[in-house]
């Protein structure tokens, strides 16, 4: 198609003129769409030995390396690439991306604020800083960092599961549902929103219907431990102990380190009267969450 000819012209041109810095970079462009990674990386590599005082240059060859998950190899690119031309906004933010994924949150942090500072619109920057100021515990500015994504992105659906999670966790249900629902009418596959409405149905005391909303989330994606606990739960409340029991063993075996699941089977082995396994429940959801109220 019109890709292949393209990157024939290309090499045709790199074949006449091996320094044409233009002509490797295009070519990475379409190799990269191409999916084809490590050629791509090639030529943006010599894109960037061309022009060693080109930003964005430097910003090609970092996106390569952390597309392929090298974060430790792009970051001294990006870092070029905003000590270059330090009001590079996207290049800020791939940084604060590459740190985040390094659990260098604090680095990352400090990237996403500067691409907020040059182009305060970047939704994305804003929603990947809440995630970062979640991770610590800064809950308070992490939603307000998910409502200014939605002030410039209103259907951004990460902002939106985020943001409807936090005012649920905060008590917010009826902000939280609305949330949810909207997230429903953008991305209706999207699991995580099934079990967010499901959630907010149970706070309303609507067990049949949150039953539901939960087994919709299991009918999208049947390895989400959540709403296998969250249905535990109801058949727990409803004292139906031999369901509880078999839901929280499906959510444990998609999750093992899930401390909830253990204690609320560690309950339903109390109350069977099967103290042994009781104990030995309460003992795992304290190896998983050392915490754990």
């Amino acid at each position: 198609g019109m890709s292949d000819e393209a990157e024939a012209l290309y090499r045709r041109a790199l074949a006449i003129d091996p320094k044409h810095a233009n002509a490797h970079k295009n070519l990475g462009v379409l190799l990269a769409a191409a999916r084809k990674y490590d050629e791509a990386l090639d030529q943006f590599r010599e894109a960037a030995a061309l022009q060693p005082t080109d930003a964005l240059a430097q910003n090609n060859v970092a996106s390569a390396l952390a597309s392929q998950g090298r974060y430790e190899e792009a970051i001294p690119y990006f870092e070029k690439a905003v000590a270059l031309k330090p009001d590079y906004a996207e290049a800020h933010y791939n940084l604060g991306n590459a740190y985040k994924a390094l659990g260098k949150i604090d680095d990352a942090v400090a990237q996403y604020r500067e691409a907020l500072r040059f182009k305060p619109h970047l939704a994305q920057a804003h929603c990947n800083l809440g995630r970062a100021l979640q991770e610590q515990n800064r809950i308070d500015e992490a939603i307000a960092c998910y409502r200014r994504a939605l002030q410039h992105e209103p259907s951004l659906p990460e902002a939106l599961l985020n943001l409807g999670n936090l005012l649920r966790e905060q008590g917010n249900f009826n902000e939280a549902a609305a949330l949810y629902q909207q997230l429903v009418s953008i991305a209706p596959r999207l699991p995580e929103a099934h079990n967010g409405i499901g959630l907010t149905l149970l706070e309303h005391g609507k067990r049949d219907a949150a039953e539901a909303s939960f087994r919709t989330a299991l009918s999208l994606r049947p390895h989400y431990a959540d709403p296998y606990f969250n249905i535990g739960n109801i058949f727990l409340e409803n004292g139906d102990l031999d369901q509880a029991m078999i839901h929280y063993g499906h959510a444990l075996t998609i999750n093992p380190d899930f401390a909830q699941a253990h204690n609320n089977l560690g309950n339903v082995f109390k109350q069977n009267n099967r103290l042994t396994e009781a104990l030995a429940s309460y003992r795992h959801a304290l190896d998983c969450q050392p915490h754990y109220p």
